[in-house]
């Protein structure tokens, strides 16, 4: 094992593995806590606009959810180089008026405006503990987060995706550098 340990490649592979585990340990919290406050944010924001007491829908699905957006032509969105689901008369309105204004927060937020909308459950958006997580993993662009209820389970990919893909964290990482 020591002779192993001697190779400088093997060093230098060791060396990787604890600063990404270092990265991995600081950039949890920091992206936890900037979760939750873009999500007391778009709450707040929601609770605002539609008029309601508090956000608690749990039943729209992201299949059929209607932007917000989609109700003024043309689509705001039609520079992006993705397809809008605007346009799609299967899309059915939020009862509460709030979850498509969400989508249109995140994909406002996205860089590209272009959420990864598989890996979020939209149904527990409204959750205040879990909301904030389903909220962020739209910034992920890997798919197969889907199952991952808690930003723990998150790897180090996936923390890198969020901070390149969410624009407010993007401003507030250009502010430290």
């Amino acid at each position: 094992m020591d002779k192993e340990l001697a190779d400088e490649e093997t060093q230098n592979r060791v060396k990787v593995c604890l600063a990404l585990r270092c990265l991995t340990k600081s950039l949890i919290p920091y992206i936890k806590k900037k979760s939750e406050d873009q999500h007391s944010n778009n709450v707040t924001f929601l609770t605002k606009f539609a008029g309601v007491p508090e956000y608690s829908c749990s039943i729209c699905n992201l299949k059929t959810l209607e932007p917000y957006h989609s109700q003024r032509k043309p689509c705001k969105y039609s520079h992006v180089k993705y397809k809008c689901v605007c346009g799609d008369s299967r899309k059915q309105q939020c009862p509460e008026g709030t979850c498509g204004k969400l989508y249109d927060l995140i994909k406002d937020e996205h860089v590209e405006n272009n959420p990864n909308w598989l890996n979020s459950k939209s149904e527990l958006w409204s959750d205040k503990q879990s909301g904030p997580w389903e909220r962020m993993k739209c910034f992920i662009d890997t798919q197969g987060y889907n199952e991952k209820s808690d930003i723990f389970l998150a790897d180090i990919t996936a923390l890198i995706q969020i901070c390149t893909n969410n624009g407010n964290l993007v401003r507030k990482l250009d502010l430290l550098i």
